[in-house]
């Protein structure tokens, strides 16, 4: 490559420069613009997710509109060969998914200004509170981020899926959270407690599960009766290690009965 091209990549803000280690790159843009890929050893591709084998080092990504809202940047396999910072992160206004990057460091406050959906699943280095977060709507997956901390009410407006799932020094009261339509996962988070009272109609999530969280016989009960005051059929909750009473019993009773056919497991009566 030649001096003057070298010299305007590296100061184009357009460019996305992923540093990672030796072995599979194949991160992937969705809905790109002009989109080509500078390799180490001076290879390139205009592929939308190129798969291939790089020497360790920094791969040069050129988007035109990153900051497009509809836009989604993943990952795809290079996982842990990706050792960069959510600081190097191009604009992104909409979707972001890095699963399995257990290299990648940084703080929340470091992402981008993103909307839609946020996945860090499996990256245990990223570390920041959970009132840094941007102003996500949609989707937020942050399990196994073991290191971020905040309480359920700094959460952003989500309304459709959040797995916390072993963020275990995330703290609050499930009364914080939304009313999800799909997905909550707080496996782990011994530290959340309370009551979910703010489902109602069909904005319940459809996948609930609360394995070893902080919640108590009564927190328990009143969730389950909660849950069963909704209208949607056809759910999971789950709460290995949980304990629940005969308080909820007309509850479960009502979930699993036929018309619901919800499956509830995991928790003890006693």
């Amino acid at each position: 490559m030649r001096t003057a091209q070298r010299l305007l990549l590296s100061k184009n803000p357009r460019l996305f420069k992923i540093k990672h280690g030796a072995g599979t790159l194949n991160f992937g843009i969705t809905n790109g613009l002009d989109v080509r890929w500078y390799f180490p050893g001076g290879t390139a591709s205009t592929a939308s997710q190129p798969n291939v084998t790089v020497p360790a080092g920094t791969t040069k990504c050129f988007c035109s509109n990153w900051s497009s809202s509809s836009l989604q940047l993943t990952d795809g396999n290079t996982n842990a060969n990706f050792t960069g910072a959510l600081s190097d992160l191009p604009a992104l206004t909409y979707y972001l998914s890095l699963y399995n990057c257990s290299l990648i460091t940084g703080a929340l406050s470091d992402l981008p200004a993103l909307t839609y959906c946020l996945g860090l699943r499996n990256c245990p280095l990223v570390t920041g509170a959970l009132s840094d977060l941007p102003a996500l709507t949609y989707y937020l997956n942050l399990n196994g981020c073991s290191l971020v901390t905040g309480a359920l009410s700094d959460l952003p407006p989500l309304t459709y899926f959040l797995d916390l799932s072993n963020c275990s020094l995330v703290t609050g009261a499930l009364s914080d959270l939304p009313a999800l339509a799909y997905f909550l996962g707080l496996s782990g988070c011994s530290l959340v407690t309370g009551v979910y009272s703010t489902v109602s109609g069909n904005n319940v999530p459809t996948y609930t599960y609360l394995d070893n969280t902080g919640l108590s016989s009564s927190d328990m009960d009143n969730t389950l009766i909660a849950y069963a005051a909704t209208t949607k059929n056809n759910g999971t909750f789950r709460a290995n290690g949980m304990t629940r009473t005969a308080a909820s019993d007309a509850a479960v009773t009502t979930l699993t009965g036929i018309g619901r056919d919800w499956t509830v497991s995991g928790i003890t009566k006693v």
